[in-house]
């Protein structure tokens, strides 16, 4: 249904890359929000972690097992679908598209990371208050500067991270 309404929202209103965040901005001032968007999302983490400790929340599975018997290049196809495509529609598209029907800054913000958050409840609360946290922090950093490359690097990097362990663990 999401890829269906892209498309509409390309073809039949004629509108571009760009009004999704998708537009070529200059290479320097992207990397310095994408340093600037790092460091932010791991203050998120360390808030989140915080969270979590201090009211005991239980983690969920992220299916490691699964995820370290998978060859490494399908978990770097992964890592890189994840972060090109659900920064595509749950920031670029999802915050446009709300804030042009509902008129609503706020609204086109919220809803996006609230539903965002909670498909992460495989990994319990711990996965859901960590993807909430920096999910705000990535969201407020599209909103500010609309570069969706900026989020799709910070996303990707934080995932590769996350996931090298998994990586490393291979022979």
């Amino acid at each position: 249904m999401c890829g269906a309404s892209i498309v509409y929202h390309w073809r039949k209103e004629r509108l571009g890359w760009d009004s999704v965040g998708l537009q070529r901005p200059p290479l320097g001032n992207t990397a310095i929000w994408v340093v600037v968007t790092f460091v932010g999302v791991l203050v998120a983490l360390a808030m989140a972690f915080a969270l979590i400790n201090l009211f005991h929340l239980p983690g969920g599975s992220m299916d490691s097992q699964a995820l370290a018997a998978l060859p490494k290049w399908v978990l770097l196809v992964a890592i890189i679908r994840a972060a090109f495509i659900e920064e595509l529609f749950c920031r670029g598209y999802a915050i446009e598209r709300l804030q042009s029907l509902t008129g609503s800054l706020i609204l086109a913000a919220g809803i996006p990371l609230f539903m965002f958050a909670v498909l992460h409840y495989r990994q319990g609360w711990a996965g859901i208050i960590v993807t909430l946290l920096t999910g705000a922090v990535l969201t407020a950093v599209y909103i500010y500067k609309q570069n969706l490359w900026v989020t799709i690097t910070v996303h990707f990097v934080v995932d590769f991270i996350l996931l090298v362990p998994l990586l490393a663990a291979k022979h």
